[in-house]
């Protein structure tokens, strides 16, 4: 299915289901006004999403079918406000960004999720995030004041964890205090207020809250950092009860541009090699 061929074309959706057994290319100017109905990839073989469009299109609810050898690919960034895998489909996203706009839980991985090199962007206001997702990148940026929220359990995210985008909140893992686990760096934007839960928050990379005028931490677990921690000007970190453990083994560095310095709680080092 192709929509447009020169500098306009729309496709306007409805309630009906849009079953696509072929690739999907929007081509540049081309419109895509979603639907209610479902957009499900349902090929027995490999399928590609393209999206040549400048602002990405949001698709709306998108599924695989869940038949045998279905895989479906990204040939750029898209869009959709809901995005479920079923299995034993498979989804690969590799070096794009998905922005997801859908609120309640709009992203399921009963399939195989392949995200090497990508961004997964929740936008959703109060969206509920999955936990059992294959997480590259993750993005939780609001599109107004209402703050996502982490589901319980074990988040594992392989790349970055980017709360905000730089105007409006965050996300909160208070409510089902989930253990989260950064291979990356993490980043609270200007704007955006990270809650912590609970339980354990672990990032290898650095850590960096605020990026302009504002931006907050609300601790409340353990916190370990492996990498240089940066408090902005004008941020905010409100410390918890859990300890905040530098345990990188070797040389990290705390930085603190406020101007009134923020309490950082309760401060550690993991073993003698660490120097802060």
């Amino acid at each position: 299915m192709t929509v447009g061929g020169g500098a306009t074309g729309a496709f306007t959706g409805s309630a009906a289901a849009v079953n696509l057994n072929g690739d999907l290319t929007l081509a540049v100017g081309s419109t895509w006004n979603k639907g209610a109905g479902t957009v499900t990839f349902g090929k027995n073989g490999a399928q590609t999403i393209t999206d040549n469009t400048a602002s990405k299109q949001d698709l709306g609810i998108v599924a695989t079918s869940g038949t045998l050898n279905n895989s479906v690919s990204t040939a750029t960034n898209i869009k959709a406000m809901s995005v479920t895998i079923y299995s034993p489909s498979i989804l690969d996203i590799s070096d794009d960004t998905i922005t997801i706009t859908g609120t309640g839980v709009p992203f399921y991985q009963g399939g195989t999720l392949i995200s090497t090199n990508s961004t997964i962007e929740f936008t959703g206001n109060g969206a509920t995030i999955p936990w059992d997702v294959n997480y590259n990148n993750l993005g939780l940026k609001p599109s107004s004041s209402s703050a996502q929220i982490l589901q319980g359990n074990t988040f594992f995210i392989s790349g970055n964890l980017t709360i905000g985008d730089g105007t409006n909140a965050g996300a909160t893992g208070q409510l089902n205090s989930p253990d989260i686990f950064i291979t990356g760096a993490m980043s609270i934007s200007n704007g955006a207020t990270f809650t912590q839960g609970s339980n354990l928050l672990n990032i290898d990379g650095t850590m960096t809250v605020g990026g302009g005028t504002t931006g907050t931490f609300v601790g409340s677990g353990a916190l370990n950092l492996n990498g240089n921690l940066t408090l902005a000007v004008g941020s905010t970190w409100t410390k918890g009860t859990g300890t905040v453990t530098f345990g990188k083994g070797a040389a990290q560095v705390i930085t603190e541009n406020t101007a009134s310095k923020q309490d950082l709680g309760i401060v550690a080092t993991a073993n003698p090699s660490t120097s802060v």
